[in-house]
């Protein structure tokens, strides 16, 4: 049996605190349920979306097989999400008008949006280690937490071709400054996954 979290996201970051001034456990469970109200911020609202995003609960010293489904109810205004595996749930209040609410576009945005978009197709490990890069401005977060989850696992990207050539130049960045050879491997190999897509491969 899953544990109900209800969290107002603006108790859990007072006046916008940086996550990198938090304890690490608070720091981990703050960007956890961080990404989720981003991601719900981005759904349509009344539809359930299926993201991409693992669950975090450890039932049995266990790793949760689980993704996180959202629903955003704007009347009243909250996001309901919930595991897909270990019942894990929970309502996020106070998301609209954060710095983690990133459902108003900006009018370059959304004209790219309005253009033919690509999709990019990634394994379950490779949307993870996305999910991991330590530096993305706002465009390539929604890019990212926009994501939904494939049939068969892994994770749907949409995006213009431009902001797909914004977010590979984050990745390269998190590559060309990785210490840790099999990470930069692994960074250089997504690189090369989603550069894949912009060509048209």
């Amino acid at each position: 049996m899953g544990d109900t979290w209800v969290t107002d996201i603006n108790d859990l970051f007072p006046l916008g605190a940086p996550l990198g001034e938090m304890p690490e456990p608070a720091r981990r469970l703050g960007a956890y349920l961080a990404a989720i109200a981003g991601a719900g911020s981005l759904a349509p609202p009344g539809e359930r979306v299926q993201t991409p995003l693992r669950c975090r609960r450890r039932p049995g010293h266990h790793a949760c097989p689980g993704y996180i489904d959202v629903l955003r109810l704007d009347v009243p205004a909250h996001i309901h999400w919930s595991c897909t595996s270990c019942d894990d749930n929970g309502l996020i209040q106070g998301w609209q008008g954060s710095l983690w609410d990133l459902s108003q576009l900006p009018e370059d945005v959304q004209a790219a949006a309005d253009h033919d978009e690509t999709e990019v197709h990634l394994q379950d490990e490779e949307y993870q280690l996305l999910r991991g890069i330590s530096v993305l401005d706002t465009d390539s977060e929604r890019i990212v937490l926009g994501a939904r989850r494939a049939a068969r696992g892994g994770a749907r990207l949409r995006c213009s071709d431009e902001e797909l050539e914004e977010l590979l130049g984050f990745v390269a960045f998190e590559a060309n400054h990785e210490s840790q050879r099999q990470r930069q491997q692994r960074l250089d190999h997504l690189y090369e996954r989603m550069a894949h897509a912009l060509d048209g491969l």
